[in-house]
């Protein structure tokens, strides 16, 4: 990945992470420089009309644990109740 993000900056093109599915992967693009992440680590997908409340709770913002409060900010978002096992 490291050899990837310095091409893309010698060649001045913004680098794109897809498939970033854990903390540990947001932790380490981040710190390799990567310019934008794009994976279930900080959203699933969703609809338009989601994305505007998705937005407004900055879940995508929280550095650990995101996944689960992502999940739980989605459900909430969508009108879904959210069990007891995924605001843990």
């Amino acid at each position: 990945m490291r050899s990837i993000i310095e091409i893309g900056r010698s060649l001045n093109i913004l680098v794109t992470a897809e498939g970033v599915e854990t903390a540990d992967h947001v932790r380490i693009l981040q710190e390799l420089g990567c310019d934008m992440l794009q994976g279930y680590a900080l959203a699933r997908p969703m609809s338009g009309l989601q994305l505007p409340a998705f937005i407004r709770g900055e879940s995508w913002r929280q550095p650990e644990g995101e996944a689960r409060a992502l999940k739980a900010n989605l459900r909430h978002s969508m009108g879904h109740p959210v069990s007891k096992t995924a605001s843990r």
